[in-house]
């Protein structure tokens, strides 16, 4: 895919443009297999064997070149956390270094064994951090993906093995994932846009910042990626690119236009909900409840006021995309879209065709997330939705029949904390004037002489 070419692009700029020292532990390659690749990287040959002489002068110009930037490699094999340590302490003090770069990371050892490799790499990235900061000096590492076997689309956090996608969200500060979809045959999109040298920087996460991913230009010939975004053919936002995401725009917008504020009775067991609810309305994404977890028994208006929600953001901000959802048909259409890929076993178009569509959303609304229970692939993809989703600062509202705390047995870690990390708000049991005010407009319907006896009647029951 191009993680070692990459890196190796990031410590020629930092080292040749910018002169900073740096350093590069190669626990996969040995140093004169790296110093061939930059050399080609430098010179642009394709080749480092039976050049013609003009070429041979060329390769030992940029080789001299080389030589003399600040650019110390080590390549010792099996390299532990400890030496590693005690090497950088070293270049520093003899050559000041300011980066330390480590290819990859799963090759590295721990001291003493342990008995599963994912707690031996969960305690080297801890220290790496740790040394990070006692150095005062970046360490950029490479690392090995677990793909989940949907490989043709855009990586996720999730393709990590469950230990490692955690230990990583937790400690790394800035996780970056290569897209390279000529790598997979895929030539052109949708507007025709070449995607044949395309490379997609996707950052997944930045705990200092905001992310924002970048399209560069890989040079296959050279193994190097370019500092230059290929040129792209956008289309208009309004306008369906297909007749798929039409049909799937038609079909999850908010279309049920009877559930509004108006008509969401207020009471001193649902204020909170509704006056957040409203606020949100008026600025999705811009406020600090996102996301938004509603709770409550069935019956207390759930899903009335998370489509009261989509339809006032709707009318305010008519451009707005308001996708609602319940959860069962959001397991539905993973479902189907992982026994396609099983079916075909060519590429996962499906897939990526479903995450592309759900990031088209400036609100996303699902219906009784408890229904999630166990389905932990299905978990796994709304997690990386959410997090492209919430990074791009749109908005994010879930309801549920039962409080946050009450789905931590069933619901995966990492997707819990999203639910949690906005603000949850509980739909409690009408009180007797909520009640009241609730069948009143039902009372309207009968002869005056039963609507006073048909309220008394009733209300003990009623509910919403």
């Amino acid at each position: 895919m191009g993680k070692t070419a990459f890196m190796l692009s990031m410590a020629r700029n930092m080292a040749i443009e910018q002169g900073n020292a740096v350093a590069v532990f190669s626990l996969k390659e040995e140093k004169s297999l790296l110093l061939k690749r930059w050399v080609l990287m430098e010179t642009g040959l394709e080749k480092y064997e039976n050049l013609e002489p003009h070429e041979k002068e060329l390769y030992d110009a940029t080789v001299s070149k080389l030589t003399d930037t600040p650019i110390f490699i080590d390549d010792t094999p099996a390299l532990s956390v400890k030496a590693f340590h005690g090497k950088c302490r070293q270049l520093i003090q003899q050559h000041g270094i300011q980066v330390a770069f480590i290819d990859y990371l799963q090759l590295m050892t721990w001291e003493p064994r342990l008995y599963k490799r994912e707690l031996e790499v969960a305690n080297i990235l801890r220290l790496l951090k740790d040394i990070a900061k006692e150095l005062n000096i970046p360490i950029i590492a490479t690392s090995h993906q677990y793909s989940s076997g949907l490989i043709a689309r855009r990586p996720m956090l999730s393709d990590f093995s469950g230990c490692d996608c955690v230990v990583f969200e937790q400690n790394a500060d800035v996780i970056a994932l290569i897209y390279r979809p000529g790598y997979y045959g895929f030539t052109e999109d949708e507007c025709v846009n070449s995607l044949k040298d395309a490379a997609e920087i996707i950052v997944a996460k930045n705990r200092n910042d905001k992310p924002d991913n970048a399209w560069l230009t890989f040079d296959k010939n050279s193994c190097k990626f370019i500092d230059k975004e290929p040129q792209r053919i956008e289309i208009s936002e309004d306008l369906p690119d297909n007749d798929l995401e039409k049909e799937r725009i038609d079909k999850f917008t908010i279309r049920n236009f009877a559930y509004t504020f108006d008509n969401f009775i207020e009471g001193e067991c649902n204020l909170l909900a509704r006056s957040v609810g409203l606020a949100v309305a008026e600025n999705p994404g811009r406020t600090p409840f996102n996301p938004l977890f509603i709770y409550g028994n069935s019956g207390l208006g759930k899903t009335h006021l998370a489509q009261a929600i989509g339809n006032k953001a709707k009318v305010l901000t008519p451009r707005l995309k308001v996708f609602y959802i319940s959860a069962t048909e959001f397991a539905r259409q993973y479902l189907d879209a992982v026994l396609a890929y099983r079916k075909h076993r060519t590429n996962a178009k499906d897939i990526s065709e479903l995450i592309n569509f759900y990031q088209l959303a400036d609100v996303l609304i699902v219906d009784d997330v408890q229904d999630f229970a166990t389905k932990y692939g299905t978990q796994d993809f709304l997690y990386e939705i959410l997090n492209q989703l919430q990074h791009r600062g749109k908005q994010l509202i879930f309801t549920s029949n039962k409080p946050p705390k009450e789905l931590s047995d069933i619901i995966k870690d990492r997707l819990f904390s999203r639910f949690r990390r906005g603000l949850s708000v509980e739909l409690a049991m009408p009180e007797y004037e909520t009640r009241s005010a609730i069948l009143n407009p039902t009372c309207r319907f009968f002869p005056r002489k039963y609507a006073k006896k048909t309220k008394k009647s009733v209300m003990p029951n009623l509910q919403n």
